[in-house]
């Protein structure tokens, strides 16, 4: 059964895709831009919901036949992608990024990325800017819906049909609150997982199911359908990283697309998004999403992740571009030609596909080296982007026990010791305190450090945030820390300029504990990992350009963070200024070793010299 074509809803989709585009491409103003996936999923629930009740009702709904228009819709483009994406990476890339690259390839190819970048990478790091298939993990989690989902609505309509919506409620209802709980204790599961996502997909079927009060005044329609778009644009505006995301943040989006689609088929809504650049670019939205993230990608693997204006449009007029060839070309000639197959047939040779694609990307993983010949000066430096695994590394952080990442438990009682014949100096804080932590041992040998450093959490009395992190900081802050005979804090971390009132106001609160409080700013960062864009400037034989790659408003942030801390009568450490006096950034220690193993962390040798600069009050 054909569902009735609405062309507000074609326009729905370029509202959608237009500041995902546009957020990605570095427009800062569209904080928000990221919600347009939300909206997507809000689509696709209550479009695939439609469908399947309509042909439920007349007794023409097929598993296969599903599965059938998703290969020929999603398959195509993802697959020419895929390939051109393989292509470019064997030509630009290092080898340590084309094996990552192919990794990622696999896991898209088989509609499981998001589970990939889960267990590999946040969404919003500096670092997800060098990952070409990142965008991938929406269609993971649309395509795990639609093994499920299908097969529920069926269930339901055979053996319980008048519980049917009750049914969607509910499960709606439960992957809701799990992603509201799992927002702040598992984010990263949280933003790509389907439990925690599967609601905004439910909350599309309940639209198409009917659940919205039925509404025969115009004027109230066309208020209800303005008040949804208002939610998406100021959803598009404020909503930005920080915020509890998917939940509840996303509810805001989520149900301004209900609202919309429930009530705007007609009215003002309907007139401006049924337009004909707006129906053209939500046609070609899937083709565009596609390809905008690579072109990004690459062209910030060549010249770094700050953007200027011109480029910044030149990127997005590109996706646009790439994204009409792609539906043109591609797409509607795939939809055309295999819409009247053997659903049986093009299934199988789908699947066929996908895994003949995933060997060739393996064989391609297994000989990236020999895909990638580089001088030995270049690749030296690039193997440092395999630095956080070494030996030497966790020597230096004592990652594991007394540095934990995310998803592990840190065991206070552990770290939290006291040696009675040394002089006992707390050092607090993230990652960026946890860099340090060996060279401070070996500085002051008749120091004892107590070491408490989680990944990700800044050392701050009224810290917010991820559960991880704010019971360890105020166990430590609140209980643990003054009932012991420590008197010597060093608080270390990713600083950002909004949590300057905050380090304030932990110094006052340690002081009037009687505690003696040190901060480290700021490290220098770049704007992509350090160890790759040293490499490609030491093959084109221009390090001197790598000043361009500096982030500055780490420098901004160092300056206005010293004179809040030695207002606040507190010792400041510039990090920024031991790395670079006079304003010219080290590359390398004295003994060769590249200064940073990413945007910004230091090597071991990097953080000896930067706290041989340091002096302990």
């Amino acid at each position: 059964m054909l569902l009735k074509h609405r062309s507000d809803i074609d326009g729905l989709r370029s509202l959608a895709v237009l500041p995902i585009v546009f957020f990605h491409a570095g427009i800062e103003s569209l904080q928000g831009g990221f919600i347009g996936v939300d909206i997507f999923f809000v689509i696709s629930g209550f479009l695939i919901t439609s469908i399947i009740l309509g042909e439920l009702k007349s007794d023409s709904f097929s598993i296969l036949k599903f599965y059938h228009r998703r290969v020929i819709r999603i398959l195509p483009a993802l697959l020419c992608m895929l390939i051109l994406v393989t292509i470019s990476g064997c030509l630009i890339m290092f080898s340590q990024e084309l094996q990552g690259l192919m990794t990622s390839a696999m896991a898209s190819a088989g509609f499981i990325s998001n589970i990939y970048f889960w267990k590999t990478a946040s969404y919003f790091a500096l670092s997800s800017e060098s990952k070409p298939l990142l965008h991938t993990w929406s269609l993971g989690i649309e395509e795990q819906f639609y093994i499920f989902f299908p097969l529920l609505l069926a269930a339901c309509f055979r053996w319980a049909r008048r519980q049917l919506s009750f049914i969607v409620v509910v499960i709606t209802a439960c992957s809701f609150f799990v992603s509201w709980w799992a927002t702040s204790a598992a984010p990263g599961a949280a933003f790509y997982l389907l439990p925690s996502r599967a609601w905004e997909l439910g909350i599309g079927a309940c639209v198409a199911l009917g659940l919205l009060p039925a509404i025969q005044s115009s004027t109230i329609r066309a208020i209800l359908s303005l008040l949804g778009g208002a939610m998406i644009l100021v959803g598009i505006i404020l909503i930005s990283a920080d915020v509890g995301f998917p939940a509840p943040a996303a509810l805001l989006p989520c149900l301004g697309t209900a609202l919309l689609i429930g009530f705007g088929e007609d009215g003002p809504t309907a007139k401006a998004l049924s337009c004909g650049p707006a129906v053209w670019l939500g046609k070609i939205s899937y083709s565009v999403y596609l390809w905008h993230w690579p072109i990004i990608t690459f062209f910030r693997l060549s010249n770094g992740s700050q953007l200027s204006g011109l480029q910044s449009g030149f990127l997005i007029a590109a996706s646009i571009a790439a994204g009409a060839i792609s539906y043109y070309v591609i797409e509607q000639p795939f939809q055309r030609h295999f819409r009247a197959k053997r659903s049986a047939s093009v299934v199988r040779n789908g699947l066929i596909i996908i895994v003949f694609y995933c060997i060739v990307s393996a064989a391609v993983y297994v000989n990236a080296r020999r895909i990638v010949v580089l001088p030995k000066s270049v690749t030296q430096v690039a193997d440092f982007i395999d630095y956080p695994g070494t030996a030497e590394h966790i020597r230096q952080t004592d990652y594991g026990r007394c540095f934990t990442g995310e998803g592990a438990q840190f065991n206070i009682d552990r770290c939290f010791t006291i040696d009675k014949q040394r002089r006992n100096v707390l050092l607090l804080g993230d990652s960026h305190a946890a860099q340090y932590r060996d060279a401070l041992a070996n500085q002051y040998k008749d120091i004892h450090f107590v070491q408490i450093t989680v990944s990700g959490c800044r050392p701050l009395v009224r810290s917010s945030g991820e559960l991880r992190c704010t019971q360890v900081m105020r166990e430590i802050l609140s209980r643990r820390l003054p009932n012991s005979p420590i008197r010597d804090v060093i608080l270390a971390g990713r600083w950002t300029s909004e949590e300057t009132s905050k380090v304030v106001e932990t110094i006052h609160e340690l002081h009037n504990r009687g505690i003696n409080v040190t901060v480290v700013g700021p490290t220098v960062e770049y704007g992509g990992d350090f160890p790759l864009l040293l490499a490609r400037q030491t093959l084109n034989d221009s390090r001197s350009d790598m000043a361009r790659f500096v982030k500055h408003d780490r420098f901004d942030l160092d300056d206005v963070l010293k004179k809040a801390v030695q207002s606040a009568g507190a010792t400041y450490w510039s990090e920024i200024k031991a790395e670079c006096p006079k304003g010219s950034c080290r590359l390398f220690t004295r003994d060769g070793t590249p200064y940073h193993i990413d945007y910004g962390h230091l090597t071991r040798p990097a953080a000896k010299e930067v706290i041989s600069r340091m002096t302990i009050p």
